[in-house]
């Protein structure tokens, strides 16, 4: 969780430590949504994994989305955050130049896509809003 709440989200909802998790029995963490759902599935794998009953309503949200729909989009966020797949750093300071300015877009560009597409797939499963882009 402390990886998912780590990743450099693009959507102000997903940034936001507004969700609490059970941090023991007798108290909770605010957590990023994407913390959240985690927990959530991963409750659910551990009592699949002890024989206990997993229900169909337990595996969809309040909201019709189905977890495992969800868990996907996760696993890319905790896995690109872990191996540094990152948005490029513009320096400070440097005068405008068109051709780098694009040599750094492109980067840019191929991370942010597929990390809105997640993002979205992530919001979808507690049907918060989309925050807006900074």
């Amino acid at each position: 969780m402390d990886l998912l709440d780590s990743a450099p989200w693009c959507d102000d909802g997903l940034k936001a430590l507004a969700h609490p998790v059970p941090k023991n029995k007798n108290t909770t963490q605010d957590r990023t949504l994407a913390s959240s759902i985690y927990f959530r599935i991963d409750a659910l794998r551990s009592d699949f994994m002890h024989g206990n009953d997993v229900t169909d309503g337990r595996l969809v949200t309040d909201n019709g989305t189905h977890l495992l729909h969800v868990a996907a989009s996760l696993y890319r966020t905790a896995l690109a955050t872990k191996i540094g797949v990152l948005p490029p750093v513009f320096e400070n300071g440097i005068e405008f130049d068109e051709a780098e300015f694009l040599e750094k877009f492109s980067p840019y560009s191929e991370w942010k896509d597929p990390q809105r597409r997640h993002e979205r797939a992530i919001l979808k499963a507690m049907a918060l809003p989309e925050g807006d882009e900074k």
